[in-house]
């Protein structure tokens, strides 16, 4: 266990792990991992389900506040309520792809913390490497997904500042 003294967190190597693989089963069906880039560029230019979304965010209860959903995959809540009456429509290509992002930035983070609730707590709270900000605030473009991954990277390898 290596102490974090930069962000005051500790990862740990125990509890439910939820795998990259599980993450990417739920939320893309089956039809793609995460690290097959092209698959995933063909699912998003389709759209992914609202459905799809659905059944990711019931496996991640961080998810389960519409304002943190809604943030995620890019719509204000009035409109994902409306959404949600035709939830078999799909995205449209930048949702979806924002939601495939955060789905690979909380399988990261579940990989390096060791559990799913230990992820979804470090994505919900200030973390000073990343200027005070919680990871899942900065998740709304792709700079601060960006700079979320590369602050997982550092974490993964030990380089805390």
């Amino acid at each position: 266990m290596v102490a974090l003294t930069d962000t005051g967190l500790t990862p740990k190597r125990r509890g439910k792990l939820v795998l990259k693989e599980q993450s990417s089963d739920i939320l893309l069906g089956g039809r793609a991992r995460f690290d097959d880039r092209i698959s995933i560029y063909r699912l998003t230019e389709e759209g992914i389900p609202l459905t799809a979304i659905i059944k990711f965010v019931s496996s991640v209860p961080m998810l389960k506040d519409e304002q943190v959903l809604a943030k995620i995959i890019g719509l204000s809540e009035r409109t994902l309520h409306r959404r949600l009456k035709t939830p078999d429509e799909p995205l449209n290509p930048e949702q979806s792809a924002r939601a495939v992002r955060f789905a690979q930035v909380l399988a990261k983070a579940q990989e390096i913390f060791g559990s799913s609730e230990e992820a979804q707590d470090w994505m919900a709270k200030p973390v000073m490497g990343l200027d005070g900000h919680k990871p899942v605030d900065l998740l709304t473009n792709p700079i601060g997904f960006e700079l979320v991954d590369e602050f997982l990277a550092r974490l993964e390898y030990g380089v805390y500042q």
